[in-house]
């Protein structure tokens, strides 16, 4: 049973928007049988709801208060505003009731609830100064201060709950709301699009400043563009079997890490690291296995050879005397390669790794090189598997990375062609 779980948003050191999505709520759905992934776009509402069984609204800064007839007074009430991710929750939400499905909402993603029926946020998080629960919701507790503090819909499998989000709080509601999704028969032949599974790096989420799964949204962004519906993993590789089930093809996703404060960096990659590692190499084994359509990038470039019984070259820099992070260069692609047929021979790409591909794996081929001779992408010999050591994801759109970068949308094109001729 897949259970969809909304993420935070948020800018990187570098500027780039991304996603991430606490582990506190997958934790508490996988001793209950129900998979957890992240929905990414907006656009793609109806066919999440078609997909998935449940939806949870997560926890989080509050929503824009022209949403349930508000204003702004105050410049400052602005900054914490999420307004995509308001775009995304209720268009998700709306989905979901249209379906029946059912909707559990923690704190913020109450509050969603709430205004999407037309109240108005009453909850002990809620910066309204006066509140109304919408009709039709049921308040069956109530916080110290007599503001609503848990509801429920009186026809609808919908619940709510304002107090902080725990595997052992909110237990009646939440065990509800696992029973009702239970009951829902979503799957991916419901869904027309081919759906990508994509897989986060390590993270601490906002909110709790405890373990989370980040996905930078150029990634989700390409995938969209392309025609497929992008979903992010929650890095636990005991869901490794459960995703192949929910997912067309797989996109193992480049190196990332984000903590709210820059002092637990280290401690995040000593602990999360190793975690995603463990989850990579186990989701990458179960879709060789079904022999469908897997893209590495960067990271995943270099994993996949590894995987395959090749090795990384760390540092190469100190040892090559060779650039390549954050320096653009040209490729030279194989004639006989995947890249040509899109490309053509020789193109410009970006460059962000200081780590790259030593000897190749036996069962992979060279698909491009750099002038230096770094191998920049790679394919399997028998089955789907395509590599690039670029980040194609960062040049599609109006503000491609080089600006003279050759447009990749054509690889992600045909990557989720590939997995649509997957779903026949």
């Amino acid at each position: 049973m897949l259970v969809l779980i909304t993420a935070e948003e948020g800018v990187d050191a570098q500027g780039t928007g991304h996603f991430v999505a606490s582990k506190r709520y997958s934790q508490a759905l996988a001793g209950r049988g129900l998979t957890p992934l992240t929905p990414l776009n907006a656009a793609l509402a109806d066919d999440y709801a078609a997909f998935a069984d449940g939806l949870i609204l997560a926890d989080g800064p509050p929503i824009h208060r022209g949403r349930y007839g508000g204003i702004y007074t105050d410049y400052e009430q602005l900054l914490a505003l999420q307004t995509t991710r308001d775009e995304l929750e209720f268009a998700l939400l709306g989905a979901f009731l249209a379906l029946g499905k059912p909707a559990f909402g923690i704190g913020r993603g109450a509050d969603v609830i709430n205004a999407a029926l037309g109240g108005i946020p009453c909850g002990v998080r809620s910066d309204a100064a006066r509140g109304r629960i919408a009709d039709g919701l049921r308040v069956t507790e109530h916080a110290p201060d007599g503001s609503p503090a848990a509801f429920r819909h009186a026809r609808l499998p919908v619940f709510g709950v304002h107090r902080a989000f725990d595997p052992g709080c909110a237990a009646d509601e939440f065990d509800e709301f696992a029973d009702a999704a239970a009951e829902k028969k979503g799957s991916l032949a419901a869904a027309a699009k081919p759906f990508i599974l994509l897989a986060g790096a390590p993270a601490y989420d906002r909110m709790y400043r405890a373990p989370a799964v980040l996905l930078n949204k150029t990634y989700s962004g390409a995938v969209a563009a392309a025609g497929g519906v992008p979903v992010l993993a929650h890095g636990d590789a005991r869901f490794a079997g459960a995703y192949l089930e929910a997912a067309d093809a797989l996109l193992l996703t480049g190196t990332a890490f984000f903590a709210p404060e820059r002092e637990s960096l280290p401690k995040l990659l000593a602990e999360e690291e190793p975690a995603r590692d463990a989850f990579d190499k186990a989701v990458y084994r179960v879709f060789k296995a079904a022999r469908k359509p897997i893209l590495g990038i960067c990271l995943g470039h270099q994993m996949i050879n590894v995987y395959e019984g090749g090795d990384v070259i760390k540092d190469f820099k100190l040892t090559d005397g060779v650039e390549h992070m954050l320096y653009p260069h040209t490729v030279e692609a194989e004639r006989d390669g995947f890249l040509h047929e899109l490309f053509g021979g020789t193109f410009t790409v970006n460059s962000r790794h200081n780590d790259r591909i030593g000897a190749l794996a036996r069962t992979m081929r060279a698909a491009a090189l750099s002038p230096d001779g770094v191998i920049e992408a790679a394919e399997h010999g028998e089955l789907p598997i395509y590599t690039v050591q670029w980040h194609p994801e960062r040049t599609t759109g109006g503000s491609p990375e080089p600006y003279d970068g050759a447009d990749m949308s054509p690889l992600f094109k045909w990557f989720v062609g590939l997995a649509r001729r997957e779903r026949r």
